[in-house]
């Protein structure tokens, strides 16, 4: 029985509920959005504020716009109590890995945005979308970005769906990965780099802040380098937008892959594998020690998060930042969780409305087994990014089949 539009869009409410609740509404309960608000957001002031863990001086100036750099703040003391404070190894290779499914869910959703078929509708919109995700967060930007592909695009009706829509312009899905890579990861890598060691306070601030824009930095680089690269690739839209978009997918699988393995490596590694001495062995084995299968992939209680509301309540100080490491893992976790498990319903759903229309000779049975393989070693994204590219070789060998030019 074929699953409805309207089951899968219920589905994906779902996981908006969900995600709402494991991030803003935990947020709210467990103390962890009032110590943010109290270190660094509304009603601080210069003198008065501070990122917990964080190197000084602290940076109050971001953009010279009160409204902006005030929410910089706030989301600069979030990533500073992760990557700066007291925290334990299982809240820093999560993170990592979160990150880079983070990044592979983000890169299929930019792939689909640069449709044909999108043109001009508000799915095209991924640059304003992002700006949303990093404001409201990926659980919610994501699934209603979803939704609204469901009910307004063409690339999601099975009775219209035709290859043309599909077309992405090749230069542009050669180069996304690329642009990923710099607006995401430059920024994202730079802000981890130790401070004030290696970086200055100022320019670590600055870096986390930088991280923020990393959507509208995307934009930007597709929207100038797209018309200056094109000439020099020579591409034929009729003949290479499938393969430069399967290199788009690749690049989401390879980001899913790495992340996932990497964090299950670590998880599954018995700490007495590393010699007792060398530069590597204090941290190493203190890091798989402090790493297991459950702390690494089964996020904290969706009802029972850790709190610190009551110690809150009782602080005269600073809010120490060993306090805020475990919330934002919380907070991290069912993000991406609930936003990704959104992005696989979309993906399976799109795929199985191909699939009726294809006469291809891959069945959709040995598709989804395929993509439960993929899930196993690279999550939610990577059976996603599976599902969404035989999507694409569903229609257009329909189409090919009924002797049309693609």
């Amino acid at each position: 029985m074929a699953v409805t539009r309207a089951a899968v869009i219920l589905a994906i409410a779902g996981c908006l509920g969900v995600g709402i609740y494991g991030t803003h509404i935990n947020g709210a309960k467990n103390g962890f959005f009032a110590a943010l608000g109290r270190c660094a957001g509304r009603g601080t002031s210069p003198e008065t504020f501070y990122f917990p863990g964080g190197p000084e001086p602290f940076t109050w100036t971001y953009t010279g716009v009160p409204a902006i750099d005030g929410q910089l703040r706030v989301l600069v003391a979030f990533f500073t109590a992760v990557l700066d404070g007291e925290k334990s190894w299982d809240v820093v290779a999560s993170y990592w890995s979160l990150m880079f499914q983070f990044a592979a869910g983000w890169t299929l959703l930019s792939i689909e945005g640069l449709r044909e078929g999108n043109r001009g509708r508000v799915v095209s919109w991924i640059g304003t979308m992002g700006v949303v995700v990093q404001n409201a967060a990926y659980t919610v930007a994501a699934p209603v970005y979803l939704i609204t592909h469901l009910l307004t695009s063409p690339t999601a009706s099975s009775s219209s769906l035709k290859a043309s829509s599909l077309v992405i312009d090749p230069t542009a899905a050669k180069i996304l990965p690329t642009c990923a890579l710099l607006a995401f990861f430059v920024p994202g890598i730079a802000m981890t780099l130790p401070s004030p060691s290696v970086l200055s306070p100022s320019a670590h601030y600055g870096w986390i802040a930088a991280w923020q824009a990393f959507p509208i930095w995307q934009a930007l680089l597709l929207f100038v380098l797209r018309p200056v690269l094109a000439p020099l690739f020579k591409f034929s839209s009729h003949t290479d937008w499938r393969k430069t978009t399967r290199s788009a997918y690749q690049f989401a699988l390879e980001l899913s892959v790495v992340g996932h393995l990497g964090l299950l490596a670590v998880a599954v590694t018995p700490p007495t594998v590393v010699p007792s001495s060398g530069w590597a062995a204090p941290w190493l084995s203190t890091m798989l020690k402090e790493v297991d299968f459950s702390r690494a992939f089964v996020p904290t209680s969706l009802t029972d998060p850790p709190s610190v509301m009551e110690e809150l309540g009782k602080l005269v100080d600073r809010v120490p930042a060993g306090w805020l490491a475990p919330l934002a893992k919380h907070f991290l976790q069912w993000d991406v969780y609930s936003a990704n498990a959104a992005v696989l319903i979309w993906a399976a759903f799109l795929y199985s409305r191909a699939a009726g229309l294809s006469t291809a000779r891959t069945s959709p049975g040995t598709v989804f087994i395929k993509a439960c393989g993929w899930f196993v070693v690279g999550g939610p994204t990577a059976a996603a990014a599976i599902l969404l590219r035989e999507r694409d070789d569903a229609v257009v060998e329909n189409e090919v089949g009924k002797g049309k030019k693609v």
